[in-house]
């Protein structure tokens, strides 16, 4: 398919541009103009103006009266838009598909650099919160080449509601769907020159007022016909094909791009001959740059991709309504009729207690002694009448003028105005902090969560286009800055793979950060973070990373603190030592002396083994020297039996059976002494080991 517009069937040029753009006003200026009107009333309602639907509905209590708003929308938006700066979020890039950590470092450290340097992320949340009055804005990355003419530095244009014309049937969140976007603004001569140079004598020729075509008639500077010295400068970007350069990895099926000369490619096709240039049609984005109807630039997005440059940020858009007043809408859309029943019920009660007798006396002619005093009569003030009157009722004379009240109903109208405006906003009363039964500081917290659920879809929305933006910026850093220029930044160079086309290894995400001014102060809360979780940081490398002032010397007493808590650890362990030595070497002195003790009684029981035996041989010999006596007292008994008779021989049987049991009892208690000193003897072995 060769590359052409999507809208018209011929490619824009110098010489058609204008023309096409005057057809896209005429046929696209009636379903804007709806969403321009809408978003118009949306910003006057959040403003605190009404006028519009008095001016509309023609009726008014009073016209004196009219210009008294009392904006209850506003404190429900500031409490959405004030949550989503309370926890801003950061752009991060993470490393997916086993990608380079260093690598997504050094995009994160641009990244914050460039965020901090020129507030993107403070006017990322100013376009929130124009899109939750607006419905729609758009936001722009680009560079400033102001401070760096060579490179540039990173900065965020955010386009109102009533800056812009865009293809109003696009649906993709990201845009890449869309056919044109048509922005304007007005600048001087002298801006106008600054900005192109190079064509400073056709602008210093051009006119003024006369010129301006007023077809964005929602800008301010269409309001204040008085500038007759400014200028219309136009940006319309179209989507619209081109062919790239693409390398094939015959092996892997990869496909990477390759934007270097023609002779690169072929010296590196030689080198890999499993690389194939291939050739495909892509969509990309070109501009052209408009000034009082003349043509300054047309042709290929300066920043050098091809996405679409814009992201849009909104708060309910569904494109598949058919009514396009209401396909984009802001939550003030939904506030509009209770701010209004709201402020015209109080004007009413206002306007009956205005239109009511005002108090006072009502009192006969000429019943007043002094009429003077009526006009200041109140507390501790008399009032008296005159004697003529004496015989009528005081009260025919006198009476007190009681005002009429405003009627309970029409306050309780108000009332009711005013609670339904938090249900319709989805700010439910305990995000406000005005719940009427307080509960404890959990269960309010619980509460709040819980009431923030129905936001969740809009702070997802706002996520996302956070996450577009992070991509947008990470394709102009690879495409125009310099190795140079990110060395400078991050204090080392880039690595091999950073200038890498291949977008599959990274993926930018919006993660909730602490909003920091650095990226240093960013790292020195993950460090804290890291050491609260049990990781050993040290105390040296965290205060190098931290943005305190005075950080030199702070390191420097610490680490003087350090050594000195060393040493005395180093003392403290020493002397530790020598009282462990100590009580190792008394330790060995008693296991000596007990060795020794033991090593006696294993030299005492060897003796007295020796005795034991020494008594054996002794028993024995006793024990033979009885068994002989005792064969002499038989011959003996024998020889008196045959002498004497019986009786001397029982007296003689019975004294030697009381030798043998005399003898018997001495043979036990020796075994026993014996078996005593073997068992000591044995216990002193054990303990000799």
């Amino acid at each position: 398919m060769p590359s052409s517009q999507f809208i018209f069937p011929e490619e824009p040029n110098a010489n058609n541009v204008v023309n096409i753009l005057q057809s896209i006003y005429t046929r696209f200026q009636s379903v804007e103009e709806v969403r321009w009107n809408e978003s118009n009333i949306d910003v006057r309602f959040w403003a605190g103006d009404q006028d519009y639907i008095y001016q509309y509905f023609t009726f008014a209590p009073n016209y004196s009266f009219k210009n008294f708003f009392f904006n209850i929308i506003r404190p429900a938006c500031d409490m959405i838009t004030g949550y989503q700066r309370q926890h801003r979020k950061s752009i991060s890039v993470v490393p997916v598909e086993m990608g380079s950590q260093k690598t997504a470092d050094q995009f994160n450290k641009l990244l914050q650099f460039s965020h901090t340097k020129r507030q993107i992320l403070e006017k990322f949340s100013d376009a929130c919160e124009q899109s939750l009055v607006s419905g729609l804005v758009l936001l722009q990355p680009y560079l400033d080449f102001t401070e760096d003419p060579i490179n540039g530095v990173l900065d965020l244009k955010v386009w109102s509601y009533n800056s812009f014309m865009v293809d109003p049937y696009f649906r993709e969140p990201d845009m890449s769907d869309a056919n044109f976007v048509w922005l304007q603004k007005f600048l001087s001569k002298k801006e106008a020159i600054a900005q192109f140079p190079e064509h400073a004598e056709l602008i210093g020729s051009m006119g003024g007022y006369s010129n301006r075509d007023g077809q964005f008639y929602f800008l301010p500077e269409n309001y204040n016909i008085a500038r007759n010295d400014l200028l219309v400068l136009s940006y319309y970007w179209y989507r619209t094909n081109r062919t790239r350069k693409k390398l094939y990895n015959k092996e892997t099926g990869e496909v990477s791009d390759w934007k270097d000369d023609p002779a690169a490619i072929k010296e590196y096709l030689k080198v890999f001959p499993q690389l194939e240039e291939i050739e495909v049609e892509v969509p990309t984005w070109n501009v052209a740059v408009i000034l009082n109807k003349s043509v300054l630039y047309i042709g290929e997005n300066p920043l050098g991709f091809d996405s679409c440059p814009f992201i849009p940020v909104f708060w309910c858009m569904d494109d598949y309504i058919a009514q396009y007043n209401l396909r984009v809408r802001s939550l003030v859309r939904s506030l509009r009729d209770c701010q209004f029943l709201f402020n015209r019920r109080i004007i009413l009660n206002h306007d009956i207690s205005e239109s009511s007798i005002n108090s006072g006396w009502l009192y006969r002619e000429n019943s007043i002694a002094n009429e003077e005093n009526i006009k200041y009569a109140g507390q501790g003030k008399e009032l008296q009448v005159k004697d003529e009157f004496r015989d009528h009722a005081l009260g025919d004379v006198i009476q007190k003028i009681i005002p009429n009240s405003v009627p309970p109903s029409d306050l309780q109208l108000a009332d009711q105005m005013l609670q339904l405006l938090h249900p319709l906003a989805g700010v439910t009363p305990e995000l406000m902090g005005m719940a009427n039964d307080s509960k404890s500081g959990i269960q309010e917290m619980l509460r709040q969560g819980a009431g923030l659920v129905t936001l969740q879809k809009y702070f997802d929305q706002w996520d996302r286009s956070l996450k577009l933006l992070g991509e947008r910026e990470v394709e102009i850093i690879q495409n125009k800055w310099t190795p140079f220029k990110i060395s400078r930044i991050i204090k080392e160079q880039p690595t091999e793979e950073f200038f890498s086309k291949n977008f599959t290894r990274y993926d930018v995400l919006p993660e909730e950060s602490l909003n920091t001014s650095v990226q240093r102060q960013q790292q020195f809360s993950q460090l804290l973070e890291l050491r609260s979780l049990g990781i050993p940081v040290p105390t040296e490398f965290l205060l190098k990373n931290s943005t305190i002032q005075g950080k030199d010397e702070l390191i420097e007493a610490i680490a003087r603190e350090e050594e000195m808590q060393a040493t005395m650890a180093h003392q403290r362990a020493q002397l530790e030592m020598a009282l462990l030595e100590s009580n190792l070497q008394n330790q060995h002195a008693n296991t000596a002396e007990k060795l020794a003790m033991a090593k006696e009684r294993v030299g005492r029981t060897k003796s007295n083994i020796g005795l034991f035996e020494e008594r054996l041989s002794e028993l024995t010999q006793n024990r033979a020297k009885a068994v002989k006596d005792k064969i002499s007292a038989v011959k003996e008994l024998i020889e008196t039996a045959s002498l004497y008779g019986d009786l001397k021989l029982n007296q003689g049987l019975a004294e030697v059976e009381q030798l043998e049991q005399q003898d018997e009892a001495e043979e036990n208690a020796e075994k026993r002494s014996a078996e005593i000193e073997s068992d000591q003897d044995t216990q002193v072995n054990r303990l000799s080991q």
